[in-house]
């Protein structure tokens, strides 16, 4: 029997903190999105097992907030054996907090926020639940974002290969309390670019929900993907550079990027929010057996091999046909892919942004393509060149290998 408990938190960051996602932001641009910074916690109970999400409105999530956060809930459930996933909802609006992992004037905040969230799970009740399973259709609604033109890989939409443009969740159902949607969705949260704090799209979904569903929607793995809202007319909005950059990228693959606006965030959001309620009826997903749980920790090295940072890959197992898969990375979907062509009987919710996050985690075929995720993020995430294309293809067997270990368990 499964039971779980919800809690939910606002945290108060100062005006003016540093925003997370762009190095560019235009005071002038409307908010877009809700103003706030919210934390979620959800604990679920199954046989005597406890396995904690917890979801926050951050770029990514920070490690240390973590740490603690484990902490307080081994006092809390009594045991210091528990799964612990942590992510960040991606949010380029979003306080500066999710590489946070040496002391800084940020640590104060951290504690801060790390008091408020504890307070929030005063409030646990738990609860005896029934678990559906919802796949909701966003055909059309993302796109890749890396293109190749005249020999370099360039920020633009690609159709090909086609993506799996879907949102998966776990409906958790109980007797008095409105259903919980447990999920994840793969796409940047990209539309804010005002100096405001903002809960992006993730934020618009819980209030067009409202009261009626409690909403977790991780980031998915969706590191090449963004919102697909494009146009043939050059981009001048940004300047004259960014525009001469737009008429050749439209010359040469038919399209760029629009500059989003409300008119492109309001259609996104309601898309998603008209999908969700015309999903068929759920799938029951029996709770007869315990969650099983994997972990398989890596070095991801660079190019030169001087440099290495630590992706751990995170596996529950619900059922024999479905799966959670977690990482401390922002992970191209290229590595969904593979796990759905490698177990087709199985049903993959992929989460991403996790604690003592290292940045991208470009597929092996995208490294020789070059590329802005390839080539620039390494830098700030500690490495002193791009990925190898070994440590991926590691990483690559490492997860097929952990997620066949866990279904067999």
């Amino acid at each position: 029997m499964l039971t779980f408990a919800y809690a939910q938190t606002s945290l108060s960051i100062p005006p003016g903190f540093p925003l997370a996602g762009f190095q560019l932001r235009d005071p002038e641009r409307i908010p877009l999105g809700p103003s706030r910074c919210r934390v979620r916690t959800l604990v679920l109970q199954c046989d005597a097992a406890h396995h904690v999400f917890v979801l926050g409105d951050f770029l990514y999530f920070p490690a240390a907030l973590k740490h603690r956060l484990r902490t307080g809930l081994s006092t809390l459930l009594g045991t210091s054996d528990f799964s612990l996933i942590c992510g960040g909802t991606h949010t380029h609006g979003g306080p500066e907090l999710g590489f946070l992992t040496t002391p800084t004037e940020a640590e104060k905040l951290l504690d801060q926020i790390g008091r408020r969230i504890e307070t929030s799970w005063k409030s646990f009740v738990f609860r005896h639940a029934r678990v559906r399973l919802r796949s909701v259709s966003l055909n059309g609604l993302s796109v890749r974002r890396r293109r190749r033109i005249f020999g370099k890989t360039v920020l633009a939409p690609n159709t090909h290969p086609p993506i799996a443009d879907k949102a998966v969740f776990l409906s958790l159902e109980a007797q008095n309390a409105p259903p919980l949607l447990l999920g994840s969705y793969a796409s940047h949260p990209v539309f804010h670019r005002s100096n405001q704090l903002s809960a992006e799209y993730i934020g618009a979904l819980e209030d067009r929900l409202g009261e009626t569903t409690r909403l977790l929607l991780f980031q998915g793995w969706g590191g090449d993907l963004r919102p697909n809202f494009t146009t043939r007319r050059p981009v001048w909005s940004r300047g004259i550079r960014f525009g001469l950059k737009s008429m050749v990228k439209i010359l040469t693959s038919g399209a760029v990027f629009r500059d989003y606006g409300p008119a492109e965030f309001q259609a996104f959001v309601d898309r998603f929010f008209r999908a969700l309620h015309r999903t068929a009826s759920p799938e029951n997903i029996p709770m007869n057996a315990p969650l099983r749980e994997g972990h398989s920790a890596l070095w991801i090295e660079s190019q030169t091999g001087r440099t290495r940072r630590r992706l751990v890959w995170t596996v529950l197992r619900w059922s024999a046909h479905l799966v959670w898969v977690h990482a401390n990375a922002e992970v191209f979907q290229h590595y969904q892919q593979l796990l759905e062509r490698k177990f087709p009987a199985v049903t993959f919710i992929c989460s991403g942004c996790g604690a003592d996050n290292l940045g991208y985690l470009v597929s092996p075929q995208a490294v020789p393509q070059g590329g802005y995720e390839v080539v620039q993020p390494p830098h700030w995430n500690g490495m002193d060149a791009p990925l190898s294309v070994a440590s991926l293809q590691r990483a690559e067997r490492e997860l097929l290998t952990l997620v066949q270990r866990t279904l067999n368990a």
